[in-house]
């Protein structure tokens, strides 16, 4: 994707794909927190009301509106917050192989790199107990990206300003093979 061509008129091009691709980090995050703490509701292994997830998604999705026109309606649970935001990346990844991204940016959350995953772990760990033998206890959210030698300078640069700006309860394992030692 030849960003320069895309946003002639913007002095540094490459800043918007470095918040494009932290956008598309920054939702499969969410997606899978989301889908997590579904799943591990159901499994019996979390504590929250459900009335805490109805507004835990209410307010993301007040904050960040763009996300629910992804799906085919407005998300209320952590499936269908997960499930649109497969959607937006998915719709992002179609738009980078069809020369399309610069339609798609004007349709993505309005946001700084982090605020939209630091909102929403914030908020979640606040809410959200796991349940343990010496009681409930409050969550924290490990990440973990592997294979990353094969990102590109700025997607690095991205990934790098992420872990830098993360703060508990968001934390990072990334790994990559380095060049001719290790």
């Amino acid at each position: 994707t030849d960003w320069a061509a895309i946003f002639p008129n913007v002095q540094n091009p490459e800043y918007e794909f470095y918040s494009f691709f932290s956008a598309a980090v920054e939702a499969i995050c969410i997606e899978r927190m989301a889908d997590a703490c579904h799943n591990l509701r159901e499994l019996g292994e979390l504590e929250i009301v459900a009335t805490q997830e109805l507004q835990l998604v209410a307010d993301f999705i007040d904050e960040f509106p763009r996300i629910a026109t992804y799906g085919n309606r407005t998300p209320a649970t952590f499936l269908d917050l997960a499930r649109c935001l497969r959607l937006m990346v998915s719709a992002m990844n179609r738009a980078c192989g069809r020369g399309t991204v610069g339609d798609i940016v004007k349709e993505l959350p309005d946001r700084e790199p982090y605020r939209m995953l630091s909102y929403f772990a914030e908020r979640v760990s606040a809410a959200i107990r796991l349940k343990t033998n010496i009681g409930p206890q409050t969550v924290g959210f490990k990440f973990c990206l592997d294979d990353c030698e094969v990102l590109s300078r700025l997607q690095r640069k991205s990934l790098n300003s992420l872990v830098r700006l993360s703060r508990a309860p968001c934390s990072w394992v990334v790994s990559s093979v380095g060049g001719g030692r290790d």
